[in-house]
């Protein structure tokens, strides 16, 4: 009932994590390795793509998300120069408008690494057809911004009760998860939200 707040949930992913607006999962592949063309059939085959990175905090949440789904481990993600040596592209067919690359790469030792994977590390490297690892990056598709968020809360549980914030919930990664309450300044409330 507060003029001056929100209180809502995020909109949430039926299938992964929201990053930078869409649903990626970073999926572990267990005991079994998977080379970079078996990470790309078992994403397709889930209905996604491997995923495409467009910005430095975007390669940061993607390798947190690695990180936590399937431990400190490389994790394949969308980008080849298998057609054209040199000319790297996402899978996906957006812009190549940011890289990664650790330290010197890529490489292309011996001619043959076409297929880029995001280390441990933080960093990308090419790899070869024959190189493995036990995660990959699969991008579901831009988040839905209709979609109701998955938090469970009354309302009024993130209600800070201050009249200039927005109280929403976030963090919720999959239907009937809790979210965590943010009460962030709402400067677009007229009147109301001053910096006082």
């Amino acid at each position: 009932g507060n003029p001056c707040t929100f209180d809502a949930c995020e909109p949430s992913c039926e299938s992964g994590a929201a990053v930078e607006g869409r649903c990626v999962d970073a999926v572990p592949t267990g005991e079994a390795v998977m080379t970079w063309s078996e990470a790309v059939a078992a994403c397709e085959g889930s209905g996604g793509v491997l995923a495409s990175v467009h910005s430095a905090s975007e390669n940061i949440s993607l390798r947190a998300l690695a990180d936590a789904g399937c431990g400190e481990v490389s994790a394949w993600i969308g980008f080849t120069d298998e057609a054209v040596e040199g000319t790297w592209v996402w899978l996906d067919g957006s812009d190549t408008d940011f890289v990664g690359w650790d330290g010197s790469e890529p490489s292309n030792n011996g001619g043959a690494e076409h297929y880029g994977v995001l280390k441990a590390t933080g960093g990308w490297n090419d790899a070869t057809a024959t190189s493995t690892t036990t995660c990959y990056l699969c991008d579901f598709g831009p988040v839905d911004p209709a979609a109701a968020g998955a938090c469970v809360f009354e309302p009024a549980e993130c209600n800070d009760g201050e009249p200039c914030t927005l109280d929403i919930c976030e963090g919720a990664l999959a239907s009937g998860s809790t979210g965590t309450c943010a009460n962030l300044p709402d400067p677009a409330q007229p009147g109301c939200c001053s910096t006082n």
